[in-house]
This record gives C-alpha cells, sequence and structure tokens, in this order.
C-alpha cells in the first residue's frame, strides 16, 4: 500500500533538542534531556504534531550530520535530517515520512 517503500522512512535516529526553535533540522542540537514518561522520546515529532515544540524529540544528524534511518521496505540509509523532512508538514512532497 506504500507507493514508494524504499522512499519512505519510518524509523530514524532521534533525540531531545536544545534548540527547537531552529528551523534547519542540520542544526538542531542534541541534548542529554531525559522525561518523566519514556515514550516521549520514542517517536520523532513532525510539525504538525501538537508537542513539536514542548516535547522536542527530532531526528538528530549525531553521525557526522547524518541520521540513520529505518524505510519501509527495510534498508537503512544515512540522511541528513534535512532530507528526511520532519519539520516539514504533512502533505509536503518532500517529507520523506509522509509517503503512505
Amino acid at each position: 500500500m506504500v507507493v514508494n517503500p524504499a522512499a519512505t522512512v519510518v524509523f530514524a535516529d532521534i533525540s531531545w533538542i536544545s534548540n527547537p526553535a531552529e528551523p534547519n533540522p542540520d542544526l538542531w542540537i542534541h541534548t542529554n534531556q531525559t522525561s518523566v514518561a519514556p515514550w516521549d522520546a520514542l517517536c520523532f515529532r513532525t510539525e504538525n504534531n501538537a508537542f513539536f515544540s514542548s516535547l522536542p524529540a527530532r531526528t538528530i544528524g549525531r553521525h557526522d550530520g547524518l541520521c540513520n534511518t529505518e524505510h519501509v521496505d527495510g534498508h537503512a540509509e544515512p540522511l541528513k535530517p534535512s532530507k528526511i523532512g520532519m519539520h516539514l508538514p504533512n502533505g509536503n512532497p518532500s517529507a520523506m515520512w509522509d509517503r503512505f
């Protein structure tokens, strides 16, 4: 049912970030912040998520600026956080997480 499984990200390396107002995902800064609710940092949040700013668990380029991703077809690939498009709204054609 997924139109392009190889281009659809289903999992990605995430972290709490210290600069949630930064619009460029490649500049998000990792922090060691934790939460009382462990699931708060288990899923990446997108711009249209109600907790995008208040619970900033976002994709992070912790590996030489790249983020490890898993795609619907099962392959893994390092990508720049900006390429994944978590900062883009639902329905944006460049959002690799929204290709279902």
